[in-house]
């Protein structure tokens, strides 16, 4: 929400970027979760489970319908900025949804582990320093500029894509498959 709040109020790039950050870092907290808490409404072996799934992922194909159609009518006769605001207020409404049901759900939701072990986060923190202060320094000297940016992206795409299947098709930890019947794991990660 803080996002598309960022993209419908700040002007020119500076909001652009705040905004896109802001909606990646709240994409990535809410999709794993949403789908972790869905998965504790049921036991393992509850025969509504799948149906449960079933109905999330309608309700997110809806919006993923819905939500564009929307802002893309609103931004057409009205602006960028009200296409994002209007993204923010639909935001708004289903935090207001979930923080009023979020007591019927069961105890389990409400002890989340920390999945990043204690001595892994300063590496991780430093990763992040070592990547997004380039980026910081290529936006300052004006080398990533919004006329480059769509070029860009499709470039670090393309390298990132290519780096993640090297990383797959070149770790031992993953197997073709065959090992599923046989009764061996497949540590796949």
């Amino acid at each position: 929400m803080l996002g598309h709040i960022a993209l419908s109020l700040v002007p020119g790039v500076e909001g652009v970027g705040i905004g896109l950050v802001l909606i990646a870092l709240g994409s990535g907290g809410v999709k794993a979760n949403a789908t972790s808490l869905v998965g504790s409404l049921y036991a393992a072996d509850d025969e509504r489970r799948d149906a449960g799934f079933s109905i999330f992922y309608m309700g997110i194909n809806i919006g993923a319908l819905v939500g564009p159609l929307l802002t893309g009518l609103l931004q057409k006769d009205y602006g960028f900025h009200y296409g994002f605001g209007l993204a923010a207020v639909g935001m708004f409404f289903g935090l207001v949804q979930y923080s009023l049901g979020r007591k019927s759900l069961p105890d389990e939701t409400n002890h989340v582990p920390n999945p990043l072990p204690a001595p892994a986060r300063w590496r991780y923190a430093v990763g992040a320093v070592v990547v997004l202060a380039p980026v910081a320094i290529l936006v300052v000297t004006d080398v990533i500029t919004a006329d480059r940016l769509a070029d860009i992206v499709v470039v670090v795409t393309i390298v990132a894509a290519r780096a993640y299947f090297a990383v797959i098709l070149s770790s031992r930890e993953i197997t073709d498959g065959s090992a599923a019947g046989s009764g061996r794991s497949c540590r796949c990660s």
